[in-house]
């Protein structure tokens, strides 16, 4: 991967046939004349239209993975079922909604400090539960070795009310805890034929009343 790849994945984020969801990260940001440079195959610059803090945290953001242009170019639209990149594993198996099975990628370029090769794991299983309380349960019968979130179905059989493991899930699992910065916002659509109630703006008021901000 060379500064150039940066160029062309980040060109088809902007790119209006390619229609990418992603396009919003660069759009009114970046100058339209030059807005990606390849300065050399280690150095790679955007040109914004002004100064953009974020911009370097958005970075980081999924839309921003590169992709090479010969893969994208062969299999087309089809591509995404034929991921390629520089990652620790490789695609084997995916079954969309059910199981994506990854191996162990033997020329991944990173290694630990006493000089073995990363990663550890031979591969990844991982399995798609749209609902909750299935996922909860296959963990807790150990087909599942990791989860992230809880719900509401099964948050109180795990947790005390302080926040803490229950007694009996101490010695069969670990689990961690993180403070995060999320905002969270409450709207009501007018877009779409709203309930009678919600035309009449004392409603829509009476529920914003109701909402205690400080709790």
């Amino acid at each position: 991967m060379v500064a150039q790849d940066f160029v062309y994945s980040f060109n088809r984020l902007i790119d209006s046939t390619v229609a990418s969801t992603g396009g919003w990260l660069f759009n009114d940001k970046v100058d339209k004349k030059n807005p990606f440079e390849a300065v050399n195959d280690s150095t790679f610059r955007i040109n914004l239209k002004t100064p953009f803090h974020p911009m370097l945290g958005m970075l980081t953001l999924q839309y921003c993975s590169v992709v090479p242009k010969e893969i994208v170019d062969f299999y087309g639209k089809d591509f995404r079922s034929h991921p390629v990149g520089t990652g620790p594993f490789k695609l084997v198996r995916w079954e969309e909604s059910n199981v994506l099975v990854l191996t162990k990628n033997e020329n991944y370029f990173e290694s630990d400090t006493a000089g073995e090769r990363l990663p550890y794991l031979k591969g990844v299983r991982i399995s798609f539960t749209a609902d909750k309380g299935s996922e909860f349960l296959q963990f807790s019968q150990g087909k599942l070795d990791f989860m992230t979130g809880l719900d509401i179905s099964y948050k109180d059989k795990l947790l005390t009310r302080t926040g803490e493991l229950n007694p009996e899930w101490k010695n069969k699992i670990n689990f961690e805890k993180m403070p995060y910065l999320n905002t969270e916002y409450l709207g009501i659509s007018m877009a779409k034929q709203p309930c009678e109630a919600l035309k009449n703006k004392k409603v829509r008021q009476a529920i914003n009343y109701a909402i205690d901000r400080k709790k």
